[in-house]
């Protein structure tokens, strides 16, 4: 099954100054315990801390939903001319 991208909307609770959020029981999330990364733009990451948890994503694949078709476009084409292909090939 290709996986997608999947938005929730919830809200946050606090408790004794505390932000909780609940995950929904369909998102994977494998493992008891996570890391929580907040990007310079204000993004927040949660990922699992575990190494069963990390393992558990190696089944989400970014091309898990490209079609023969798009992969053959991949292959196809041709990367010398890609912009920052060119600019590599400049500079060496």
């Amino acid at each position: 099954m290709p996986w997608k991208t999947e938005v929730y909307e919830g809200v946050v609770e606090v408790i004794d100054g505390d932000r909780i959020i609940r995950i929904p029981k369909d998102f994977v999330l494998v493992g008891d315990a996570i890391s929580i990364c907040q990007e310079k733009d204000g993004t927040i990451s949660i990922y699992p801390a575990t190494e069963e948890g990390r393992r558990a994503l190696d089944s989400f694949s970014p091309f898990g939903d490209w079609t023969e078709e798009d992969w053959k476009r991949f292959e196809e084409y041709d990367w010398s001319t890609h912009p920052i292909s060119a600019r590599t090939k400049a500079k060496t």
